[in-house]
This record gives C-alpha cells, structure tokens and sequence, in this order.
C-alpha cells in the first residue's frame, strides 16, 4: 500500500510542477482515511482497556484470604551464600490448602522470587520456613506474601541482623 501510496505522490507532484493543479479530492479522501483508520484504532484501544479493567475488577473472590489477617515476619538471622541468602520466616493467618508465593525486595523496588509455600492447618502455630533468593543478604529490606492470584496480601521489613 505504501507504494502505491508514494506513486500517487509522484503523480501529483509531476502533476502539479507541470502546471496541472493537484487532485484535491484525493488529498481530502487520504486525510479522512487516515482520521478514521486513528479513530478506530483509538476505540479498540479503549474497549481493550475497558474489557481489563473489567476483569481486574470482578476477579475479585471474598472467599479467599483476607489481607489483614495474613502476617510474615523474619525469624532469625538471615543467612549469606555465594548464590544468594536464607531467610528464616515465619507465617501465619493463611488459608488452608492454599499456595503463596514469597518474594524479597530491596530499597530501589526490585523484587526476586524466594520460593512458595502450601498451608496446612497448623492450628499450634506459625507456620515456620526458610526462604532461599537469589537476592544478597545486604540488599534485602522487604519480605513480601503473594496469593495464589498474584496480589500482595502481606509484607514485612527485615534487615541483616534483625530478629523478631
């Protein structure tokens, strides 16, 4: 299409340096083209982000765990490797039967995976684990708790030497 896009240009423009005046028809009708092919655009565009938001909004489910009942806290010193850190921790509130995923973070917002966890129904307790990241034991500030839907639902800050 292009090309034939750049050959009516040429026409025109031979056209009109030979003294001939421009088809201003076609100029209009390339300009409504292209108002329109835009303005579609621009509506599927819209619909996409009306259709996202509509799922991020009903993907809403009360019967998971609520957020202000899950808590996570280091448990003991961190621990440095030569491939990353291990981190005592401990949970509770969580659903059973449920997964999460766990996640450390440092001051600049950066996130590493630190593994996941299946509840059981430990009714004595805190469940206590270790988490093992990639991220180095200097740089970790934050333990984070996803849900099985990926939404944060609790997070904590930790240090090197912090104990809880």
């Amino acid at each position: 299409m292009r090309t034939f896009e750049r050959a009516d240009s040429l026409h025109v423009a031979s056209a009109f340096n030979a003294g001939q005046a421009p088809p201003v028809a076609l100029t209009r009708k390339r300009g409504r083209v292209r108002r329109r092919t835009a303005a579609g655009i621009a509506s599927l565009v819209l619909a996409a982000c009306a259709a996202f938001a509509t799922v991020v909004v009903t993907s809403g489910n009360d019967t998971h765990t609520s957020v202000a009942s899950v808590h996570v806290a280091q448990d003991g010193e961190m621990i440095a490797h030569p491939w990353g850190t291990e981190i005592p921790v401990s949970l509770s509130g969580l659903e059973d039967g449920g997964t999460y995923r766990l996640m450390t973070g440092n001051a600049r917002g950066e996130r590493v995976q630190a593994g996941s966890v299946q509840a059981s129904g430990q009714s004595d307790g805190p469940m206590r684990v270790r988490l093992t990241t990639a991220m180095s034991k200097g740089t970790i500030t934050t333990l984070y708790v996803q849900d099985a839907d990926g939404r944060f639902i609790a997070q904590t800050p930790v240090g090197p030497h912090r104990n809880s």
